[in-house]
């Protein structure tokens, strides 16, 4: 069981990047191909050192941590630029029926920014939680690998793909860039405020919606996680 989920994970990473290059080539996109390029080696890298501990050296536990590793090193970078891609051929925005929704049930998010904004201590609790995804990530996949549960290192590493392509390709159908983008909050009450991701971001989703993407970088980490 566990060497055909590595066998999916495998498939679904190249099929991802066969997918990007055949779009980018066709779409004549500017992309930071040197960076995704650094992320291709070491993704490789990873890949290798948990074939050597399958083959050379037989360790489960190693082998499931690199392969992981491996694996959502590459999606994750895949992912990202589909995501900008998927951009171009978006359906119609939804955030007028969200933002009505929100009203519906009493729901101000324009009333609870303020709010937050005179509670710093909460507002530093719920960044630091929102913020703490990615290394929970990583912590539990160190863990079921430490406690050699490698079976489970591979199906979360499936679950967090079809996750997150389920999130990419819904919100391509029906792209939402959140209240971020339909609000503008006062200088004064952004700048007390510890943010993720700001009203300046929503503006420049807003661009990035219309326009299309400009210089794709993996340097810019919200590209997977903060626009679908």
């Amino acid at each position: 069981m566990t060497l055909s989920i590595q066998r999916i994970l495998l498939i679904l990473a190249l099929t991802l990047m066969a997918v990007d290059v055949a779009w980018a080539t066709l779409g004549h996109f500017h992309i930071d191909t040197a960076a995704y390029a650094r992320l291709a080696l070491l993704a490789a890298a990873l890949f290798c050192g948990g074939l050597f501990y399958n083959r050379l050296r037989p360790d489960p536990a190693l082998e499931a941590m690199l392969m992981g590793a491996s694996f959502l090193c590459a999606f994750s970078a895949a992912a990202s630029v589909l995501n900008y891609f998927l951009i171009t051929v978006a359906g119609p925005r939804i955030d007028d029926y969200l933002v009505a929704a929100d009203r519906m049930i009493g729901f101000d998010w324009y009333q609870v920014m303020l709010a937050m904004a005179d509670r710093p201590l909460l507002n530093a609790f719920f960044f630091q939680v929102y913020n703490f995804t990615l290394p929970q990530i990583a912590l539990l996949m160190v863990t079921l690998a430490w406690t050699r549960q490698t079976e489970r290192v591979y199906r979360f590493c499936l679950a967090i793909a079809m996750g997150a392509l389920i999130a990419i390709f819904f919100w391509a159908a029906l792209p939402s860039l959140g209240a971020k983008s339909m609000y503008a909050l006062p200088a004064s009450v952004e700048n007390r405020m510890m943010l993720s991701v700001t009203t300046q971001y929503g503006r420049e989703l807003v661009a990035l919606l219309h326009n299309g993407p400009g210089y794709i970088t993996p340097d810019d980490l919200r590209g997977l996680i903060a626009f679908p």
